[in-house]
């Protein structure tokens, strides 16, 4: 990690890390709920690698990408998969006993 300027200590940089990795995932989570595959792959894959390419002087950082507390990143990995996510595996059939209170709400919301 020589090739991170860092003015925390290491071990900050990765509580601070882990703090974002655990946002990401739940968000993702309330959209797979159950699927603890594709938490695991996001924490393992997914995460260090888009994190790098805006913090780590990655391709997005070389743009000039800033990224301020991690707002773009976060919510970019959390919203992207989880939607993608939701559009694969579709609703939860059964989930909820009637559809018709959604439907009220949303009607009078329009």
């Amino acid at each position: 990690m020589s090739h991170i300027d860092l003015t925390i200590s290491i071990d900050a940089f990765w509580l601070f890390q882990g703090a974002f990795v655990i946002a990401v995932i739940s968000i993702v989570s309330g959209a797979v709920a159950k699927r603890l595959i594709f938490a695991r792959m996001m924490t393992a894959f997914i995460y260090p690698i888009a994190g790098h390419w805006v913090w780590g002087g990655g391709w997005l950082s070389e743009l000039g990408m800033q990224d301020f507390a991690g707002s773009a990143v976060i919510h970019a990995l959390g919203g992207f998969p989880a939607l993608a996510a939701a559009m694969v595996i579709g609703p939860r059939v059964g989930k909820f006993p009637s559809e018709l209170p959604f439907l009220v709400i949303f009607r009078w919301l329009r």
